[in-house]
């Protein structure tokens, strides 16, 4: 499957999609919350790490929204 390097508004997200930058990830999933109605918050941002989930996790309240991404270094042998 061949996977785009860049997000399109209207465009679904998918495990394993290429991103060209960090910066890309966190449009792609703003824009993504804003389509499907979700509010999130940022659970732990590093230079290889974005993690988003609902603003109100806890405990108490488990939440099924949840995305990420991390860097991946692949290499061509």
């Amino acid at each position: 499957m061949e996977m785009p390097s860049s997000f399109n508004v209207g465009q679904e997200l998918y495990v394993g999609m290429d991103f060209d930058s960090k910066d890309a990830v966190k449009n792609a999933l703003k824009q993504y919350v804003m389509k499907v109605h979700q509010s999130f918050k940022v659970v732990e941002s590093k230079s290889n790490k974005y993690i988003i989930c609902c603003p109100n996790k806890s405990v108490d309240c488990p939440c099924p929204f949840y995305m990420g991404a991390i860097l991946s270094k692949i290499t061509d042998s």
